[in-house]
């Protein structure tokens, strides 16, 4: 089994690997990871990570989901702290519902800038707030 960055918020309730050897994996190697929903099913990938570079604390992670042959697909951020990592799945738990996932912010992978909006990430964290998500800047 590779090295894994146990990215996951403290309080992994989705079958902790306390096992593993390793729980340190550079960002890049999270993205690809598959992201499912607490049924078990597939919601899509994780296409990234974002860091912010004054706290070292990963702010949200980025879900790539939908779409076919690559036609419609959107991406969704999601704060960190609603994922949790399941070694038997070899992948991340999201800790909410599917339909509000779908109804909470997504953008166009191919219209979006990276530069940092503290907007737009304080109107994600705003969303997900009555879910559980706790926002990295606290």
């Amino acid at each position: 089994m590779t090295s894994r960055l146990d990215l996951a918020p403290p309080s992994r309730s989705f079958a902790a690997d306390d096992d593993a050897p390793h729980r340190l994996l550079p960002a890049a190697p999270a993205g690809g990871s598959t992201v499912f929903d607490r049924m078990g099913e597939r919601l899509g990938h994780l296409e990234d990570v974002v860091v912010d570079e004054v706290t070292g604390k990963v702010a949200y992670a980025i879900l790539r989901c939908g779409g076919f042959l690559g036609f419609g697909r959107r991406c969704r951020p999601l704060p960190w702290s609603l994922l949790a990592y399941d070694a038997r799945r070899d992948g991340y738990v999201l800790r909410i519902e599917r339909r509000e996932l779908e109804q909470g912010p997504s953008f166009d992978p191919a219209a979006f800038d990276p530069s940092d909006d503290g907007a737009y990430r304080e109107r994600v964290h705003a969303y997900y707030a009555p879910f559980g998500a706790k926002p990295h800047w606290t």
